[in-house]
């Protein structure tokens, strides 16, 4: 929950310019270990996948966050 207060707390568009998205998507690789060591291993699959949906198009980043 921490993250996405953290990155929803900017605007849609600012987020994409203060963000560096490599860096953003370390910490969501993060966060799917974190989740895959609780043992929610659906919610570590889904965000994976979403990862990459999103290096190939960085708005999509809106979307992985709403999954959180």
């Amino acid at each position: 929950q921490l993250y996405k207060d953290i990155l929803l707390s900017n605007s849609e568009n600012d987020l994409l310019i203060t963000l560096d998205i490599p860096t953003l998507i370390g910490v969501l690789k993060n966060l799917s270990l974190l989740y895959r060591r609780q043992g929610r291993f659906d919610a570590a699959d889904t965000l994976l996948h979403s990862i990459s949906d999103v290096r190939q198009d960085p708005r999509l980043i809106y979307e992985t966050l709403r999954l959180l």
